[in-house]
């Protein structure tokens, strides 16, 4: 009775303090009759039992003071998880098929923006209310969608639509066929009209990305990304091998999936260690979204421990750098007799290597048996944090030693090194390794409740 007087407290406090206030009613028909008559958007947030830190972290970030007045104005909220048969209805209905998600619609079902992932940075979920309610007045995916029915196929209509399409995350590669059927002839010569449809992110097995390929000469392809902004350049083959292997995971096609590692390797055509990196990033990725767990352990294995494990401080610092001067170069800020300040964006991809070692030591946490596996994993995590040590000590004596340095230590890899040794039969050592990924959370501000949870059930022998 304790256990369930405390969770409903614990649901109380969360609606009364909690900024966005998210109701009970979870139905989608009566959701879109109370925002049609009340003029308002429907905010939902889709989450799972899996990832419980997750769920913490998106509860910081709906609690913070600058999103009650937007939400409250504009938006009736609902949040609940994937497990639950309102959640389940709801995933179908909007074709959901990962969580968590937030999506923000109006009240005849169209996405107007949405968010993958949750955040504790409520200034993601400000941007993209403001975005969806940008959109609220113009022309829907719906009205797109009757009109194409309609028989309406004029080429500036078909572009519109596809924009349309993509704005709600939906795909477009039926819409871009018939689009570049309708187009002139040669007009795909035009660099303009190539941006467009490559940027659409056709998959390579496609009949438009073919069409392109047969149709543009590599001289056009080479000219269309070397007149694009390097970002954008690297926006369009993101969106080509993401769709590609979105396809290729959704009809378990292994063709598809080699094809979209190796062309992942061209994005990277200057740096053969980058490009080794995406190539066996894609096809690990593969094995493990399509459960085929032996190929995924095979590669996985021969992957990180031919690389991963060989990885010294010096060696990811000299990518780091490799990396850096590469961004640097490709800066163009003009003509001028004046010094001219320029600020880049940059993620050091020596973070997601450590990302490797870890995230994927988790999933052999989470579904691999064989004692041998789980030993591998488990010096997989301990090369992560040694990495880690060894990077946050380079830095502090880069700062003289500063006092107030954030910690370093990612408490999810000290997370999953105590799981692995738990699973292994560790279990003391198990036990205070999750004190330590508490301690360290601790330092961040965030909830604990998770990295309790699992410390608990290692003490009563439950994990």
């Amino acid at each position: 009775m304790k256990s369930i007087l405390l969770t409903v407290f614990l649901f109380i406090s969360s609606v009364a303090f909690g900024q966005i206030k998210f109701i009970d009613e979870l139905n989608w028909q009566k959701l879109s009759k109370m925002a049609q008559m009340e003029n308002k958007l429907v905010f939902i947030h889709l989450e799972n039992n899996r990832c419980e830190q997750c769920n913490e972290v998106a509860s910081i970030g709906f609690g913070s003071d600058l999103l009650k007045d937007k939400f409250e104005k504009n938006f009736i909220s609902v949040r609940t998880k994937i497990e639950s048969i309102e959640g389940q209805t709801l995933a179908e209905i909007f074709r959901i098929r990962s969580t968590p998600i937030s999506l923000y619609v109006d009240n005849d079902g169209n996405i107007l923006s949405s968010f993958n992932g949750s955040t504790s940075n409520a200034g993601e979920y400000l941007k993209l209310a403001d975005l969806a309610l940008e959109r609220k007045d113009k022309k829907k995916l719906s009205d797109y969608e009757k009109e194409y029915r309609a028989g309406e196929k004029s080429i500036s209509f078909l572009k519109a639509f596809i924009i349309s399409r993509a704005e709600s995350g939906k795909s477009s590669e039926d819409l871009l066929e018939l689009y570049i059927k309708e187009l002139p002839q040669d007009s795909l010569k035009d660099l303009k009209n190539l941006e467009f449809v490559y940027a659409q992110g056709p998959a390579l097995d496609s009949p438009v990305y073919k069409t392109l390929q047969s149709v543009s000469k590599n001289s056009s392809i080479d000219s269309l990304y070397s007149s694009l902004p390097s970002e954008k350049a690297q926006q369009i083959s993101d969106a080509i091998v993401s769709n590609s292997f979105r396809k290729s995971v959704f009809r378990k096609d292994e063709k598809l999936a080699w094809q979209t590692a190796g062309f992942s390797m061209k994005i990277f055509k200057d740096d053969p260690f980058s490009a080794n990196l995406a190539y066996h990033r894609n096809i690990i990725r593969y094995f493990r979204n399509t459960s085929n767990r032996n190929r995924y352990v095979q590669e996985t294995e021969r992957f990180l421990d031919s690389l991963h494990m060989n990885m010294t401080i010096d060696s990811l610092n000299t990518f780091d750098e490799h990396a850096f001067n590469k961004l640097l170069a490709q800066q163009k800020p003009g003509k001028s007799s004046k010094p001219v300040s320029i600020t880049l964006a940059f993620s050091a991809p020596s973070q997601f290597i450590i990302k490797d070692l870890n995230d994927n030591a988790f999933h052999f946490y989470e579904v691999i048996t064989n004692k041998n596996d789980l030993e591998n994993a488990l010096k997989w995590s301990n090369k992560s944090i040694e990495l880690l040590d060894a990077s946050r000590e380079q830095t502090l004596k880069k700062m003289k030693g500063a006092k107030n340095f954030p910690p370093m230590h990612n408490s999810n890899i000290l997370d999953t090194n105590a799981r692995l040794l738990y699973k292994l039969g560790k279990k003391q050592q198990a036990i205070e390794m999750q004190g330590k990924a508490i301690e360290s959370h601790k330092l961040t501000g965030m909830p604990t409740n998770s990295f309790e949870k699992v410390l608990t059930q290692m003490i009563n022998g439950t994990l």
